[in-house]
């Protein structure tokens, strides 16, 4: 159990799985490891449905290079801890353990459904419990009675391990196009679609293009011009992100593309490019 096992060998794991730390991350592995270690067994102690809990280290959010120091798997909650080797934590402590909270809160599918409660550590408080922004920052001493008062507030069971690092478990940002297709359909933006009536004709005129384009399987350039605010970014953001063009489009592996009326991609001379000045 990670409570019992010899901090050297956890933080050899953790060399050899990061592989390029700095001297200082080593220190505060070597810091931060045994303090976790004391708080587990306090927390065993005080709770029996603590031994079936889980524990990350340096989990690695997938899609990026950012890792948590400690990310609790508790009874119906999910407990992101940041340390800091210091006696109170600044703006970009809370601002690193806030992000890790939200992106796992929104993108991974065991934590939907679960709180997921942010916590920095200074390791050189003594006393401290506290709220900042919506990020709890409490004392080394205190991390165990905290995570056991996370636990009970939110009730249910808490993802389990295996489950937590399935790789599928973790969805990366929609695209930009799916993004911007979702805020033109949903309509929650409600200048933009005010103005969509007058960007029409345009966007009409750039879709007959683009159409003319692959089935004559030629090359376009479309500028796009006007007086300021007369709407030339919206056409290009409509021209590109909603739907004018979804019956050009194949998927091919695992991808989408521009592919005329044929079932196999246009040569390199079919191309559209729009231009907005």
């Amino acid at each position: 159990m990670f409570h019992a096992a010899a901090a050297g060998e956890i933080v050899g794991s953790l060399e050899r799985f990061v592989r390029t730390y700095s001297p200082e991350q080593s220190a505060a592995w070597e810091e931060g490891v045994p303090l976790l270690q004391r708080e587990a067994g306090e927390l065993l102690d005080a709770r029996g449905k603590a031994g079936g809990y889980g524990a990350v280290l340096e989990y690695r959010l997938p899609y990026d290079e950012r890792r948590p120091d400690a990310v609790v798997l508790a009874e119906g909650a999910v407990v992101v801890l940041e340390l800091k080797g210091k006696t109170s934590p600044n703006r970009a402590d809370l601002d690193q353990a806030s992000a890790y909270a939200r992106d796992l809160r929104a993108y991974h599918r065991e934590c939907h459904s679960r709180a997921v409660q942010a916590v920095v550590v200074p390791t050189r408080a003594q006393g401290l419990a506290t709220e900042e922004s919506g990020v709890l920052v409490v004392s080394p001493e205190r991390l165990d009675a905290v995570v056991g008062e996370i636990a009970d507030s939110s009730g249910g069971d808490g993802p389990a391990l295996t489950d937590f690092l399935d790789e599928r478990a973790y969805c990366p940002l929609p695209t930009l196009v799916e993004a911007a297709r979702e805020l033109f359909e949903s309509r929650t933006v409600r200048e933009i679609w005010r103005a969509r009536a007058s960007t029409d004709p345009a966007v009409e005129a750039i879709a007959a293009i683009a159409h003319e384009a692959a089935r004559t399987r030629t090359r376009h350039l479309v500028l796009v011009t006007g007086v300021p605010g007369a709407g030339k970014t919206l056409v290009g953001m409509r021209a590109v992100h909603a739907r004018h063009l979804d019956n050009l489009a194949v998927t091919r592996a695992n991808e989408r593309g521009l592919s005329g009326y044929l079932d196999t991609p246009p040569p390199e001379s079919c191309r559209l490019d729009l231009c907005v000045e």
